[in-house]
């Protein structure tokens, strides 16, 4: 009989369970950035995601949220994404796996928060979120405004990565089989660098121990390393800034040369890939118009190789990233050295953004309802800062 009322209260607590994952909502959409169906579809996977277990057989109580807002109102990604995730307690307090996902569309950053637990696992960290989840197609569709679908790639992305410290429902078991070849590829090839490097390196060291004389100081190697990679990649970036993008027909407005955008872009170490340098080159535009629009504000001089460089430096020191307009480019480099002393203070006058981007986003067909998060939270999941941020 005893057993037979332990079973009974098992079968109670999970299909509990199931039916409060299948009421949940998940997606607080105070931007107005998603349909309908996109809500319906994000909350269809995050509710599947609810019923995983740990890698012993318990369930694991993971609660993924998405918020998307339209501004974080001059506050840190980070700090804003921590306070949510604790004000809504995502997850338990047991296991603490809890994930959200923020993006802030006029801020042009987002951010996944990690609960406590996720710091005992293997694969989900930091690290791993930039290199698996935040991938360049996601930037490809925030930059073209496709909101809702870098969030659903983003999400899928992540419970990939999630699969592989939690066993996922076998409706998403394929999203971390798919994943786990790619990481294990990685990790092989990895492991291989590093035994070739031991390799060199004690090969280093007898030379060294039989007399022989290094021609490179360590400075002299990292600037003979550096001109190695950027002639590398020189002519592979010169061939797509010419042939792939077009922009031959605008270089005559340019004082700058092409060399020096390769060089600016090699130095990003960002792979040299079509993707890469279209949004490099896009950036490069946006920020020197600014630039030129703060020196017509400021009634500046000066000449435009002077701007273009700036605004090379600018591009280069965070190359996804593209300020809203002059004022958010000053408030995020005034502190900076290279930018000191070049603009001062806040505008008096604001400058306007140019006329051809970042409009708000058009929500005609954005989801009217489904706003509030339900059926979930509380459980005492809790934050100290973990995650990965990202800003296009």
């Amino acid at each position: 009989m005893k057993k037979i009322l332990v079973l009974l209260t098992m079968l109670v607590m999970i299909f509990g369970v199931t039916v409060a994952h299948a009421e949940a909502n998940y997606v607080k959409d105070d931007a107005k950035v998603l349909n309908q169906s996109q809500v319906q579809n994000l909350n269809e996977m995050l509710r599947e995601l609810a019923n995983s277990q740990t890698k012993s057989g318990e369930m694991a109580h993971l609660e993924y949220a998405i918020m998307t807002v339209k501004s974080l109102n001059g506050d840190d990604v980070e700090d804003y994404a921590r306070d949510v995730f604790n004000k809504k307690q995502i997850g338990d307090s047991q296991h603490n796996l809890g994930v959200l996902f923020l993006i802030s569309i006029k801020d042009h950053e987002y951010r996944i928060q990690l609960g406590d637990g996720w710091e005992k696992t293997k694969y989900v960290n930091e690290s791993n979120i930039k290199k698996w989840v935040y991938t360049d197609n996601v930037t490809r569709m925030l930059r073209t405004e496709n909101y809702g679908g870098a969030i659903e790639t983003i999400t899928e992305n992540m419970i990939a990565l999630v699969g592989q410290d939690v066993v996922l429902p076998q409706s998403q078991a394929a999203f971390a089989k798919s994943l786990g070849v790619r990481i294990a590829k990685s990790e092989a090839a990895h492991a291989k660098r590093l035994a070739n490097l031991k390799t060199f390196g004690l090969g280093t060291v007898i030379v060294l121990l039989g007399g022989g004389i290094s021609f490179f100081s360590v400075n002299s190697w990292r600037k003979f390393a550096k001109k190695r990679y950027l002639n590398k990649n020189r002519a592979l970036v010169l061939s797509i800034l010419e042939l792939e993008l077009g922009f031959y027909a605008e270089k005559e407005r340019l004082s700058i040369s092409d060399e020096s955008l390769a060089d600016a872009f090699n130095e990003t170490k960002l792979p040299p890939t079509i993707g890469n340098v279209q949004m490099f080159l896009d950036n490069f535009k946006w920020h020197n118009a600014l630039v030129k629009q703060g020196d017509a504000q400021y009634k500046e001089d000066r000449q435009p190789r002077e701007q273009e460089e700036m605004a090379l430096r600018i591009t280069k020191k965070k190359p996804s990233r593209r300020y809203h307009d002059f004022n958010d480019m000053n408030d995020n480099f005034r502190h900076d050295r290279f930018w000191r002393g070049y603009y001062y203070g806040t505008l008096l006058y604001p400058v306007a953004a140019p006329q051809t981007a970042f409009a708000d986003h058009d929500s005609s067909d954005s989801n009217s309802g489904n706003d509030t998060w339900t059926g979930f939270g509380g459980g005492g999941g809790f934050s100290s800062g973990g995650g990965a941020s990202g800003s296009w």
